[in-house]
């Protein structure tokens, strides 16, 4: 039987997930949604868990409107913006791919904005993900 996770089912994932050998920390199972596989006797043999995540993309007029420093004092501020919004929503994180013709613009978020390297890239595309 496939059934909706239930906060009753922590104790077994915590179980499950120790069982596994990660070597990282349990995420926090309040926040988790999904399904789990039970057997005939009730007990939980498998889950799929998910909890929200966004993908951010950017895009910018690139004419003269504004010099490259005014634009990315003004981005900081849309960023800003845009962390805060998703915060009320209650995303705890988020994901950007970057074109390898912006590696400046990816390091100007690592160095300037907390945005950090994801598990791997995307193709040529710079993969970063940041905690809101």
């Amino acid at each position: 039987m496939i059934r909706d996770l239930e906060q009753s089912d922590i104790p077994r994932l915590q179980e499950l997930f120790s069982s596994q050998g990660f070597e990282c920390n349990a995420p926090d199972w309040s926040k988790l949604k999904g399904q789990a596989l039970v057997d005939a006797d009730g007990v939980i043999r498998m889950v799929l868990a998910d909890r929200p995540t966004v993908e951010e993309y950017m895009l910018i007029d690139k004419g003269n409107w504004a010099t490259p420093g005014m634009k990315f004092e003004l981005f900081q501020e849309l960023h800003e913006a845009e962390r805060v919004s998703l915060q009320q929503r209650g995303i705890e994180d988020c994901h950007i791919f970057v074109p390898p013709c912006a590696r400046s613009f990816a390091h100007k978020l690592k160095k300037f904005l907390g945005w950090v390297n994801s598990l791997g890239p995307n193709g040529d595309w710079i993969a970063l993900t940041r905690d809101v």
